[in-house]
């Protein structure tokens, strides 16, 4: 009696292992996805700088945010920040351009200045810069699996490379059960790609998602024409006493407006330079090509703990002596370049009273004469 009860309890269970295992097979067969759960859809990676700045002017009052040059999402359209004169007695205006790596409302820096100076009479316009260029992942072309190099393509030879020469002609073939097992290899293949989310064209032919963000790339406005389409919108709002404030690399972008659009210092334009980068031979290209730049007044802020920072320093200043660049002052300040900035406060303050002196509105510079 105990054999037989011993042999119905194994015979259920094997008759409750094998629909299991039956489950098993029919989900892996169809890549791990049963009917109820239909397979995930990756969604398009957005790039990292406009995610930025979209999550930015998401999170500011929209009376602050300006898209320019088109309507926002548009691949051409700026993101620009405006805060507008917060006093009767209005000075002009000045417009914010960021570091490398940073946006509108960068907490170093650019944010503390965006939102005192309207304080002191200036309306602000910080403008998004381009972001520098994304590194390429490299575009792979799976090839038939009855191809010889199967499964990519062989490397082009540089220029110049003699081409390998091979002892026989002769063109190998693959037996089935070796084609069987490339195609196999092929299918893994595209279903690691496919998880990875790295570009395949099988075909050769036609565009992947790296070659339509290269295509959208090209489509977006560069840092000369952004700073003229904000200095548009500042004349746009009746601002005529302008102001360019730049930290680190904003300080080259705007010197290249500059040497773009001489026609821009006509009207006496002023410019604050913190932790400036500028590229070699840009100021010598300035000085022969737009010789108003050195009828401007130059505010240059630099932090003097760094040794590569205060010779660039010097060196400009030296420039400036060359060129009796009369409305040029360089000075060092301490931290500058800590994150976050214990100098913070005291670089808006410094600024703010600068403006006063040599770059103050109409009714003001008339009150001091």
């Amino acid at each position: 009696m105990a054999r037989i009860i011993t042999g119905i309890i194994v015979g259920c269970l094997l008759l409750s292992v094998v629909p299991a295992q039956a489950e098993e097979k029919a989900a892996a067969e169809s890549g791990g996805q049963t009917a109820s759960e239909p397979a995930p859809q990756r969604k398009p990676a957005l790039n990292p700088q406009v995610s930025m700045l979209l999550s930015l002017a998401k999170d500011l009052p929209g009376s602050q945010v300006l898209w320019l040059n088109g309507k926002q999402g548009d691949a051409s359209a700026m993101l620009a920040l405006y805060k507008p004169a917060n006093v009767a007695e209005q000075q002009g205006a000045v417009m914010l351009l960021h570091d490398r790596g940073q946006h509108p409302d960068w907490p170093q820096f650019i944010h503390s200045l965006r939102n005192e100076l309207p304080d002191e009479g200036w309306h602000t316009l910080s403008i998004a810069l381009t972001p520098p260029a994304e590194a390429k992942t490299p575009k792979r072309v799976l090839l038939s699996a009855s191809d010889k190099e199967f499964p990519y393509a062989p490397k082009k030879p540089a220029a110049g490379d003699a081409p390998a020469k091979t002892g026989s002609s002769q063109l190998e073939t693959l037996t089935p059960e070796q084609l069987a097992e490339t195609n196999e290899a092929t299918e893994q293949l595209e279903q690691q790609q496919a998880s990875e989310g790295v570009d395949i064209d099988v075909s050769g032919e036609g565009d992947t998602t790296a070659d339509a963000a290269e295509k959208t790339a090209e489509a977006t406005v560069g840092n000369t024409e952004r700073i003229e389409l904000g200095m548009q919108q500042l004349s746009a709002f009746g601002q005529e006493n302008k102001v360019l404030l730049g930290v680190g690399s904003g300080v080259d972008a705007m010197l290249r407006y500059v040497l773009t659009n001489p026609q821009s210092m006509a009207s006496g334009l002023s410019m604050v330079w913190i932790n400036a980068e500028v590229s070699e031979g840009l100021l010598e290209e300035i000085k022969e090509k737009a010789p108003d730049f050195f009828s401007l007044q130059v505010l240059d802020l630099y932090d003097s703990t760094l040794d590569l920072q205060s010779r660039n320093a010097m060196q400009r200043r030296d420039f400036a002596r060359r060129n009796s660049m009369q409305g040029y002052r360089v000075e060092g300040m301490s931290g500058l370049s800590l994150i976050p900035s214990s100098e913070d406060g005291q670089v808006t303050r410094k600024v703010e009273s600068w403006l006063t002196f040599h770059a103050p509105g109409m009714k003001k510079q008339a009150k001091r004469l």
